[in-house]
């Protein structure tokens, strides 16, 4: 189906560096800038039309274009990776402080590790937020989970991997791990929604009072076969009328 790898940057603050409420748009804009400064090779002012759309890491990596596919039609692909942010809360780390963040790789995003590492360097070496604050790069490590459903009232425990130490210059690839289903499903699960989330139905974005479990789940369906069949090996072979049946069955609780 799809890899996937959990990644986490730490940092030691060089000048002031202000955290909005939510850092995570932030974060995502200042990787993206990078990224497309280190990888642009024609630098064109926008991607549409480049003959080297296709065979760049920017958008493979950031905005991958727009591909015919069979669950519907998309006007914009999902990227193989999900940053996590710091906790939420607007403050001001000083030179010094220390913090860390994450993102979670797919597929083939697991072997650009080296490129996603020098993008985010020289995105905190220029200056990232309000006042442009820096950062120096301590350590990228990654989780590596023991048992992906633990039995209930127990927690799921990690192994830490360095995977680069930037006075040392090489990295260690990351280790692919495989999401696991369980044997047998859960009678109840709790949902934490710990960013801002937005979904769309027929085009327009959902409000919170028509949420319910099976837009919810069958979101999440679609969007993990999507991920998996661009970023992957190839879409999941599961009976999507089946899922969005047993998805009514639920009943849930806010």
């Amino acid at each position: 189906m799809i890899s996937v790898a959990r990644c986490h940057f730490d940092w030691r603050v060089t000048r002031s560096l202000r955290l909005p409420e939510f850092s995570g748009s932030m974060l995502r804009g200042a990787f993206g800038h990078s990224l497309r400064r280190l990888a642009c090779m024609t630098r064109a002012a926008s991607c549409e039309g480049c003959p080297l759309l296709h065979s760049c890491p920017y958008p493979a990596l950031f905005a991958p274009p727009p591909i015919t596919h069979p669950l519907q039609r998309f006007s914009q692909m999902p990227a193989p990776y999900l940053i996590e942010p710091p906790p939420w809360g607007r403050r001001t780390l000083e030179e010094g402080d220390e913090f860390s963040f994450s993102m979670v790789l797919f597929g083939r995003a697991l072997r650009e590790l080296p490129l996603i590492t020098l993008a985010w360097n020289q995105a905190f070496a220029r200056g990232v937020g309000a006042g442009d604050g820096q950062a120096k790069l301590i350590a990228v490590r990654q989780s590596l989970a023991e048992t992906a459903f633990p039995p209930p009232g127990t927690q799921t425990s990690t192994v830490e991997r360095l995977l680069h130490a930037p006075n040392e210059g090489s990295f260690t690839a990351p280790e692919a791990q495989m999401p696991l289903i369980p044997s047998e499903a859960p009678s109840s699960i709790r949902l934490e929604l710990l960013t801002p989330m937005r979904l769309q139905e027929n085009g327009r974005a959902l409000p919170p009072a028509r949420l319910n479990p099976r837009i919810l789940l069958m979101a999440l369906v679609r969007r993990t076969a999507l991920i998996a069949s661009i970023h992957g090996d190839g879409p999941p072979d599961w009976d999507f009328p089946a899922l969005s049946a047993l998805s009514t069955e639920i009943q849930d609780e806010r």
